[in-house]
């Protein structure tokens, strides 16, 4: 059997080749042009790490009761804040900022994200309590 997760990122992996193959299919058929179609790929990306980051805090961890435990539990909380925020900023800068403006913006939320929430961590687990 299948487990959840698995299933679930089956399905999800299936729904970005189905709409790949209609934003492409519209692309030929001169519905859309090949612009509008990188950039609906682009928005269902940005929307993609969005709701992943949504999911960041929903798994059941095994964090320790002490005050590293909650350190980690907000580090990680805050990290899915930044995730969730740069994925939106993805997909608004793939919508509506000029071309090679719009990749600039979406890779610069995602990197800040990365960082900042690297370094979040990185004090949350070395970091010795009070």
């Amino acid at each position: 059997m299948i487990s959840k997760p698995i299933l679930n990122g089956l399905a999800w992996a299936g729904v970005l080749i189905v709409s790949s193959l209609i934003l492409k299919f519209a692309q030929h058929q001169h519905t859309i042009t090949q612009d509008g179609a990188e950039r609906g790929v682009q928005i269902i990306i940005g929307l993609t790490l969005a709701i992943y980051a949504n999911f960041m805090t929903k798994r059941p961890t095994t964090h320790s009761p002490d005050d590293r435990g909650a350190r980690k539990q907000a580090a990680l909380r805050l990290g899915a804040w930044l995730f969730c925020i740069s994925g939106a900023i993805y997909a608004a800068a793939s919508a509506f900022a000029p071309h090679p403006l719009d990749e600039y913006l979406a890779m610069g939320a995602v990197v800040t994200a990365t960082l900042v929430s690297a370094g979040l961590f990185v004090r949350a687990c070395t970091r010795r309590a009070a």
